[in-house]
C-alpha cells in the first residue's frame, strides 16, 4: 500500500472513529467527574476497557511495523 493510500485509510478509520464517539457522547471528563462526584463508574469501566485495548493495539503495530 503507498503512503497515500496509508494516509486515506487512516484518515477514514480516525473519522468514522470520531463521529462514533462525538455521537456517543463519550466524554473523559465526564467520566472521571461521575466517578468522583456521583459514585457511578460506568463510563469510567469503559474509559478503562478503551485505553487497555489501545494499549494492545498500539503495542502490537508497534512490535510487528
Amino acid at each position: 500500500m503507498s503512503v497515500v493510500g496509508q494516509c486515506l485509510a487512516a484518515f477514514i478509520f480516525g473519522s468514522a472513529v470520531g463521529f462514533l464517539v462525538q455521537r456517543s457522547r463519550f466524554c473523559n471528563t465526564a467520566a472521571l467527574r461521575d466517578a468522583m462526584l456521583f459514585k457511578t463508574y460506568r463510563n469510567t469501566k469503559a474509559l478503562l476497557v478503551t485505553m487497555m485495548i489501545l494499549t494492545v493495539g498500539f503495542t502490537t503495530f508497534m512490535t510487528f511495523g
